[in-house]
């Protein structure tokens, strides 16, 4: 089974009017549409998949580690947000209704599209994408051995997250997390 993993990280501070934008996806083969599948489920029950997810999210961030070459120092643990789940959500069954796997949409839209129409309104924000993982463990793992899902996950101006895993019809996971902090 082929494992994919990809990360994009957006920061705004619009007060000060100072923007950073850094993109990079670590998916070799990002795939056009072939057509579109029309089921989709999710991957375990949510009120588990948010216990395990900020349990092992956390967990990474109380303690410091490398990043690849990067020093991350221990930070505070995130709260969960309903609203970045539900735009992980809507973006899992984007990319597994359409055979997909992309910080980009079926539509165009972005991340801060996405949390925008969950009505989450971001300070900081930040994407991190897996395909093909079996469960909540692996996929934290991968993110973590990825130099640059590491150092999002260990951002230290996140404060909240929410997450999610979808089934295509196949039965192939498609995993979002959204790490952000609110204005």
């Amino acid at each position: 089974m082929r494992l994919s993993i990809a990360i994009i990280v957006i920061i705004y501070i619009l007060g000060g009017k100072v923007g950073f934008s850094r993109a990079m996806d670590l998916s070799m083969s990002v795939h056009q549409p072939s057509r579109v599948q029309s089921v989709t489920r999710p991957c375990m029950d949510q009120v588990e998949l948010k216990r395990k997810m900020l349990r092992l999210v956390n967990a990474a961030r109380a303690s410091s580690r490398y990043c690849g070459t990067r020093y991350c120092r221990k930070v505070q643990g995130l709260e969960w947000d309903r609203r970045l789940a539900r735009a992980a959500l809507s973006h899992c069954i984007d990319m597994a209704r359409h055979g997909m796997f992309s910080h980009r949409g079926s539509d165009d839209s972005f991340m801060m599209d996405r949390v925008n129409e969950a009505g989450y309104r971001p300070r900081v924000l930040g994407e991190n994408l897996a395909r093909g993982q079996k469960d909540v463990g692996d996929v934290v793992r991968d993110w973590l051995r990825s130099p640059h899902h590491c150092s999002n996950i260990m951002l230290p101006a996140f404060s909240q997250m929410g997450a999610s895993c979808v089934l295509d019809k196949r039965g192939r996971k498609y995993w979002t997390l959204m790490l952000a902090a609110p204005f």
